[in-house]
């Protein structure tokens, strides 16, 4: 299968070069060969971006933002030009910058459940920042893993993005992007379950497997505010003005199966939209998905963003 493998850095607080470097090597080892690894780098300085080409040569890519955006804009950027330039991918393999693979066969085990067909998003557990308490595993001082079998994830539940791979049919049936963009800076992971239903397909979470994760590489959603200024909360806290009230309150949003934030209570899903984890009104649902959680042209048209492409 053909993987397009993001490793994402931000330098907009500071940059740890020979981080990168050890996790950007991580990478390049995996037995995977059909992986094209492309490294989204958001207001890095020229030191940094020379000094990486220079070391890695043609075996990287760099898809470079000077301005600052989310985390979650420059992904679905990124993947946008290396689509451009590739064709589409079977998924694309989201790492955030704390992330080293820790074996030469992570990248295969998740491309063994993609070929499967059953999931559009499969997550590896890192060390720190799990978020599985919301899973309702207890969480305490000690690191908690999943093991012997891989975990489904339910509707209206979530896990903390660090390192997961997207089907590329999420990228199609969400116009050309995969992360939902209108988040300034939390609570994106509590709608993932919902654009799986939409396709009638699983996220899962992969046994045994755990990565080592340095949560303070680059900060988290850096350039961004964590609680609006106007609602004074972290789950409505969207870019452009939106006020997440209007999806909450939308009869039609809640009819079709719409959730958000469920971990606190704030939108809880039509269960009876349901059948197990697949939404029963899939279009109805993939186009509310759209309308509220994903940005539209008139706020950001994706064709306007600059960026330097630096090829191999």
């Amino acid at each position: 299968m053909k993987i397009l493998t993001v490793y994402n850095i931000c330098g907009i607080k500071h940059e740890q070069v020979l981080w990168y470097n050890r996790c950007i090597q991580s990478i390049l080892n995996q037995n995977h060969i059909n992986n094209k690894l492309l490294v989204s780098s958001c207001m890095n300085s020229d030191q940094c971006i020379t000094y990486l080409k220079n070391l890695f040569e043609d075996n990287i890519d760099i898809c470079r933002f000077k301005d600052s955006y989310t985390v979650n804009i420059t992904f679905n950027k990124s993947v946008q030009e290396a689509v451009k330039r590739y064709g589409e991918f079977d998924g694309y393999f989201y790492i955030d910058s704390g992330v080293v693979l820790n074996s030469g066969d992570i990248l295969e085990e998740g491309v063994k459940r993609l070929s499967t067909k059953k999931y559009s998003m499969i997550s590896y557990q890192t060390d720190t920042d799990t978020g599985y308490e919301t899973l309702g595993f207890k969480q305490d001082s000690s690191i908690v893993q999943i093991i012997n079998n891989d975990f489904i994830i339910p509707i209206g539940k979530a896990c903390n993005l660090h390192a997961q791979i997207f089907s590329n049919d999420i990228y199609k049936t969400f116009d050309n992007r995969i992360i939902p963009d209108i988040f300034r800076a939390y609570c994106t992971e509590s709608t993932f379950s919902f654009l799986c239903s939409v396709l009638h397909k699983e996220w899962v979470i992969i046994k045994d497997r755990l990565l080592p994760h340095n949560k303070g590489v680059d900060g988290a959603s850096i350039g961004q505010r964590h609680i609006s200024d106007t609602y004074r909360n972290a789950w409505n806290n969207l870019l452009y003005n939106r006020n997440a009230l209007d999806f909450i309150n939308d009869p039609k949003a809640i009819e079709v199966g719409l959730g958000y934030e469920e971990c606190n209570n704030i939108m809880n899903h039509n269960i009876n939209a349901y059948n197990d984890n697949y939404a029963k009104y899939k279009e109805e649902l993939r186009n509310v998905i759209l309308k509220y959680f994903y940005t539209n042209h008139n706020e950001l048209n994706y064709n306007e963003i600059e960026v330097e492409y630096v090829g191999s």
